[in-house]
């Protein structure tokens, strides 16, 4: 930033051209942007000046005599921030400055300068930006050297120890605002050695740790405010070895089990909880890998969903529930983790979603899928599949049972759909006919239906088929309608006549079709 200060000097020659001997002269970015405004005398700053960022905030403001700045200068960083104050002779720092630390703009190191040369490069003190002393030690080679204190902005302690050429060495300590000790530590060439001890506001023991070579050894432990166990762990060579106990909050356990060389061992068990304190899951271990019982939770407390791991597959029982509490999913998993054997699926109200089976993973034999009604389930469609591909016939329902339509697959695809179809007859003769049908009904099942009594002129209704072949028998008193086909009715037999729906018409819900009956 210093050096933005002394560019503005060589961008005022690039930029302005003077036409009088004083003048309010303003200088500009390259995108147009104000960079600094003063006064000129003889084409060289004078006087007071003020200088931007290209964001528009103040960079710095001070004075120039001759070209050079001199007497008091401030800059800032765009949030406000000092980066430096301090004074300026012929150009040239004079006298106490305070300067940002390189590591931090929250502190301004005090720094005295004679014709811009350091004069106490062998000093550290360092200020808060609103001018209360911070830190105090010395410098070897722009190293921290010599006993450390630091303060916090009442004055009070906040960290005190000694430095060695820039590393830590022997006891440290650090405090809260209130006095209290909140770590302590003893180093040796910049690293922990031994025991290291955190605390609370209270004054309980926060956490105790233990260092040798730069690595975690021995017991760590750590306690919630009121003193109870947060955590508990071994260590051998920074690595978790031996048996460990964490908890997120007081007796809602996070993790019991053991290490060896920082890796799971044995039996092991996890929770986790969601952010207002509610169990979310608890899983079971042996090593790494998930073996045993593995439990999700809803956010109210229920059950979610149960698992059972064996060597990190899931294997046994599976179950889900909705957040009522009711059963929503059951089935079976393999012990090579596959799905295996029958799987239900339930609606919210506890009736019957679906039934399928599997095999290896696969949907394979009879599925059974319903329709909720709030109250209750109906069996909507079934079939059958084979390496989750539909397979064979399927049948779709209505809610009374009947078959609404009946499609057979083959390898997933399609082969044939045939819908319930409406089925008239039509008496187009003048005389009353008896007739006798013979169709698939929606139970899929041969009927024969007898006797049907169309008046002359009339289209009657007679059922709904689920087949293209329909067989009938029919007579009057002028005339007999009769076939080769002989069929059983009410235990006599007749010979029927035969005649095919186009599967066209059956090819879609809502289909019908008119036979008509002609003659005298």
């Amino acid at each position: 930033m210093y050096s933005q200060i002394k560019q503005a000097t060589f961008f005022l020659f690039l930029v302005v051209s003077l036409t009088a001997l004083s003048q309010t002269k303003k200088i500009y970015y390259k995108n147009g942007k104000l960079l600094g405004e003063g006064k000129m005398v003889n084409e060289k700053k004078e006087g007071p000046w003020v200088l931007y960022h290209a964001t528009g905030e103040i960079l710095g403001k001070g004075s120039y005599k001759n070209n050079l700045e001199d007497g008091y200068w401030e800059a800032y960083f765009p949030a406000g921030e000092i980066f430096f104050k301090g004074n300026f002779t012929n150009g040239k720092r004079v006298g106490k400055w305070l300067e940002v630390d390189g590591l931090s703009k929250q502190y301004l190191l005090e720094k005295f300068y004679d014709n811009d040369k350091l004069l106490n490069p062998d000093k550290y003190k360092a200020f808060y930006q609103s001018g209360e002393i911070h830190a105090v030690t010395g410098l070897i080679d722009g190293k921290k050297n010599g006993i450390y204190k630091a303060y916090y902005k009442d004055k009070t302690t906040e960290v005190e120890g000694k430095f060695d050429k820039g590393k830590r060495v022997g006891p440290w300590k650090e405090y809260y605002e209130n006095g209290q000790l909140s770590y302590s530590a003893n180093y040796v060439d910049g690293s922990e050695v031994g025991a290291v001890m955190q605390y609370h506001k209270n004054g309980n023991t926060e956490s105790i740790e233990n260092y040798q070579d730069d690595e975690l050894t021995g017991d760590y432990l750590e306690f919630f405010e009121d003193g109870t166990i947060k955590e508990k762990t071994k260590y051998v060579n920074g690595k978790k070895t031996g048996y460990s106990l964490k908890y997120l909050a007081k007796n809602k356990l996070l993790f019991e089990g053991n290490y060896v060389d920082g890796e799971k061992s044995g039996k092991c068990v996890e929770y986790k909880y969601y952010k207002d304190g509610t169990i979310k899951s608890k899983i079971e271990y042996f090593g790494e890998d998930y073996n045993g019982e593995v439990k999700y939770y809803h956010t109210n407390g229920k059950v979610s969903s149960i698992y059972n791991y064996k060597n990190d597959k899931k294997v046994g029982s599976f179950s889900s529930y909705y957040d009522t509490g009711k059963l929503k999913k059951s089935g079976t998993y393999s012990y090579s983790g596959k799905r295996t054997g029958v799987w239900k699926e339930f609606f919210k109200n506890g009736s019957l979603e679906s039934v399928e089976n599997y095999y290896n993973g696969y949907l394979s034999g009879k599925a059974k899928y319903y329709k909720d009604t709030s109250y209750s389930s109906y069996l909507e469609e079934e079939g059958s599949y084979s390496n989750d591909k539909e397979t064979g016939t399927w049948f779709k329902y209505y809610k009374n049972g009947d078959i609404d339509a009946k499609i057979t697959y083959t390898n997933g695809r399609v082969d044939k759909e045939v819908h319930a179809t409406k089925l008239y007859f039509h008496n187009k003769t003048s005389n009353t006919v008896s007739l006798a049908v013979r169709f698939k009904n929606l139970k899929d099942e041969w009927e024969t239906a007898a006797w049907y009594n169309l008046k002359p002129g009339k289209k009657s209704y007679v059922q709904d088929v689920l087949d293209t072949k329909v067989l009938y028998f029919a007579e009057s008193k002028s005339g007999v309608w009769k076939g080769t086909e002989s069929r059983s009715v009410n235990g006599k037999y007749y010979n029927m006549r035969v005649f095919n729906i186009k599967e066209s018409t059956m090819s879609s819900s809502g289909g019908k079709f008119t036979m008509n009956l002609t003659g005298k």
